[in-house]
């Protein structure tokens, strides 16, 4: 598997462009890539991210699966389910830039995903879904720590059941389940049929497998078909849709 992944990611670095901005004629787009994105400037809630990540990602604590009933070191969670520092200070940028109304985060996470998004805006609220129930304990005590009071939880997903998210004005969703690619693309393709006037939407792991890199580039394909004002990005790691009235369908691929 990570011969199959490093040679997907040479395929990535082979096409992609546009790493400082070079050929991107959108001013959103290249204020997006030069300004949030490649963006080296210290941010307030860095150095409490940067201790906790260090903390989790070599953390010996046990999480009890309610699967099987194994325990699983939490270190091994993080490391396999959250973005690193790297792309979670990014993350934290585009909630800090978009300063969304309704932040939504789906799938696995130890808890880093979760800080990312909720540190970078404390006052809005944060649906956390997807879960393990092994985990959960461990996110709100994070949550409490970083005094985020804006975190909640949910089973799952429901994008047209309650409304929520057609009824928010700047929605943000991270969706992170790159071993479920049909959930994923059925998801995704509800909230683009809710046609809201914005969105941002982030899908971790669209690289991770070839059926991943399927859906991604199906669901690329029929979001161009349809009325959208909507821009790609594919950052290898994630892969990103933003709908905006003021943009033009475009497919990035960035060199990150």
């Amino acid at each position: 598997m990570k011969k199959l992944r490093r040679i997907r990611y040479l395929k990535y670095r082979i096409s992609a462009r546009h790493r400082k901005g070079y050929g991107i004629h959108s001013p959103f787009m290249f204020y997006l890539v030069t300004r949030i994105f490649r963006n080296k400037h210290p941010y307030y809630a860095y150095s409490e991210l940067e201790t906790i990540y260090k903390r989790l990602k070599e953390s010996n604590e046990k999480c009890v699966s309610e699967k099987d009933g194994r325990g699983i070191a939490l270190k091994k969670i993080v490391r396999q389910n959250d973005f690193t520092l790297k792309y979670g200070k990014m993350l934290f940028r585009m909630v800090n830039y978009f300063q969304p109304d309704l932040m939504c985060i789906h799938g696995a996470t130890g808890g880093m995903n979760v800080l990312y998004l909720g540190m970078a805006s404390k006052h809005c609220p944060l649906i956390c879904s997807g879960m393990a129930l092994s985990v959960l304990g461990n996110i709100e005590e994070l949550a409490r720590q970083s005094s985020l009071s804006n975190v909640h939880f949910a089973g799952n997903l429901q994008v047209e059941q309650d409304g929520v998210i057609q009824k928010s004005l700047n929605p943000l969703i991270f969706i992170n389940d790159p071993g479920n690619p049909d959930e994923v693309y059925r998801t995704v393709l509800e909230l683009l049929n809710l046609k809201t006037k914005k969105l941002i939407l982030i899908i971790k792991g669209v690289h991770n497998s070839k059926v991943m890199e399927e859906m991604w580039n199906r669901i690329k394909k029929e979001s161009g078909e349809m009325d959208l004002s909507l821009v790609t990005a594919d950052l290898f790691v994630l892969g990103m849709m933003i709908i905006d009235e003021r943009l033009t369908k475009q497919d990035y691929i960035i060199n990150f």
